[in-house]
Parts: structure tokens; C-alpha cells; sequence
């Protein structure tokens, strides 16, 4: 039962990432208020401690950055219907973890097949590789939908091979065969996607706001 007229925005917003029991989606509802910020007001802005969600019932939210020289840079944008504020990396670095937990699991899936098709049926390998592949998918979909690209896929593509090599080294107990410069340049490599994904995700020496419009 939705409390507030017009809240059936929020719910089908909160179940469009999640999919929450009615219950809880319920209590979630009446506990929220409405706020209505004029035209250029500010909802938050960067370093502000973060205590709830907000989602746009009408008009419309831009998330964007302020440089030194005073211009602004959009970062994103957030109309009825959606959620305020750019979920792109979170649900990208989401997305990118559990493609690597599926890489791992896919080894092992991969393993049972010398054992036979009956042993790749009863294993839960399989069954739990199915599951993770059905999530991640979901949740990089769901980062590409908030619109805002570049952070989605840069730590999507991140974290995908950092998890994989995480878990195939301690849990799959897999080597690296590199020399010192090996080791060295994949360290360079590492460092410098991470410099991309800051530079992707926040632009440097920004601090990001979002306002009404």
C-alpha cells in the first residue's frame, strides 16, 4: 500500500534496482517526506554526509561539477521516475565484482567436466554460477540505464579483472609467473586505470553538486 499519493514513483524507482518485499518497501515509504527545492537549489553537495535517497517526483535534478575557474560540468541527470544522484559507479563496481566472481566460478564449473555431465549437474558450482551471472548482468544493465556511461563501465571494467586475480591466487591458489618487470609494469597498469576511473568518475579538483532545475 503506497502512503502518499504519487509515492508509487518512489516504489516502482526502489524496485527497479531492487527487488524489495512489500513490507519492507512499505515502512521504507512512510518513513520518507516530500522536499521541493526551487529552481537552482541545491539538494547536496560533496562532502555532505549522506543519510538517505531521494527520488525525483517531478521536474527534474542535474549532477554536476564546479571547476576552479567557476565553469560547471554536468555529470549527470536525474528526471521523475529516477533516483537523485549518479548510481552509475556503485552499481558498476558492483557489476564488476561479481564478473569476477563469475570468472571463478566458471573455472570451477569447467573443472567438474572431467569428472562427467552427471557430476557438473550435482555440483553447486554451476547453480551458483548461474546465479552470480544473472545478478551482475542485472546490475551493469542497471548502471547503464542511469545514463551516465563513463564511471558505469570504467570501474565495471576495473574491478572485473581485480577480483578475478584476487580470487584466482587465493581461493583457486592459481600463480603469477612474472619477473620483477612484469610485477612493475602491472603495477603501472593498475595505477593507471585507477587514474582513469577518478578522472571518469569525479573530474579532478571538482567537487560535485546536485540542484534542482
Amino acid at each position: 500500500m503506497i502512503p502518499n499519493p504519487g509515492w508509487d514513483v518512489v516504489a516502482a524507482a526502489v524496485r527497479a534496482i531492487s527487488p524489495v518485499p512489500d513490507d519492507d518497501l512499505g515502512a521504507l515509504l512512510a518513513a520518507g517526506r516530500r522536499r521541493h527545492l526551487g529552481r537552482g537549489e541545491a539538494l547536496t553537495r560533496a562532502g555532505e554526509p549522506a543519510r538517505h535517497g531521494a527520488v525525483v517526483l517531478a521536474g527534474g535534478l542535474c549532477e554536476y561539477f564546479e571547476l576552479a575557474d567557476g565553469t560547471r560540468r554536468t555529470k549527470g541527470s536525474s528526471l521523475p521516475g529516477t533516483f537523485a544522484g549518479s548510481l552509475s559507479d556503485l552499481l558498476g563496481t558492483a557489476a564488476g565484482v561479481l564478473f569476477g566472481v563469475s570468472a571463478a566460478l566458471t573455472k570451477a564449473t569447467v573443472d567438474q567436466l572431467d569428472d562427467g555431465v552427471l557430476a557438473l549437474v550435482l555440483d553447486w558450482h554451476v547453480y551458483a554460477l548461474l546465479a552470480v551471472g544473472y545478478v551482475s548482468m542485472t546490475l551493469s544493465v542497471a548502471s547503464l540505464q542511469t545514463g551516465v556511461l563513463a564511471p558505469a563501465i570504467a570501474t565495471a571494467s576495473i574491478f572485473d579483472p581485480i577480483t578475478s586475480v584476487v580470487l584466482g591466487t587465493t581461493l583457486l591458489e592459481e600463480s603469477l609467473h612474472e619477473d620483477g618487470l612484469g610485477v612493475a609494469l602491472s603495477v603501472l597498469a593498475l595505477v593507471v586505470m585507477f587514474g582513469g576511473l577518478i578522472e571518469l568518475a569525479r573530474s579532478q579538483g571538482a567537487e560535485p553538486e546536485t540542484e534542482s532545475s
